[in-house]
């Protein structure tokens, strides 16, 4: 009796193969952030063609209030007199007026916000301008240079 075995080469292979794939999708670097004339770098990636800052790194060096419920996913950015709330998965994007606490506008952005190692992560191009309305600064990014520039 000839006793046949499945061919599970080609499984393997491919099973070896997803990681790679996964991790070359999602390039770890950092981008420069300059506040106030202070150079800093600020953790980012890029994912999809998407370059990914960190919210959390990026409030902090800008001196900006945060809250996390990371329970639930969530953040919560104080920007000048406004309050924007970010989920973790979601895309949208919610703008409070901190005096009044009333919703003053919902964004939709072109990907989710991400959390990654306790870190929240927007899509710079998309949300910067949107910081940069509230916070009445001018703020630049630049993905080919890597650099991301706040200015009065």
């Amino acid at each position: 009796m000839t006793r046949t075995t499945p061919r599970r080469f080609p499984f393997v292979i491919f099973c070896l193969l997803i990681p790679i794939a996964v991790s070359a999708s999602q390039q770890r670097s950092t981008v420069s952030l300059t506040v106030a004339g202070f150079t800093s770098t600020l953790p980012a990636f890029t994912q999809r063609d998407i370059l990914y800052a960190s919210m959390s790194a990026f409030a902090k060096q800008a001196s900006m209030k945060t809250y996390v419920d990371a329970s639930r996913g969530k953040m919560e950015v104080v920007i000048a007199a406004h309050r924007v709330k970010l989920t973790a998965g979601n895309p949208f994007v919610v703008v409070i007026d901190h005096a009044s606490n009333v919703i003053q506008h919902v964004r939709q952005l072109p990907a989710e916000v991400l959390l990654r190692d306790k870190e929240y992560y927007i899509p710079a191009q998309a949300f910067l301008p949107l910081c940069a309305e509230l916070w009445k600064k001018r703020i630049d990014v630049d993905e080919a240079a890597g650099s991301i520039v706040v200015s009065d």
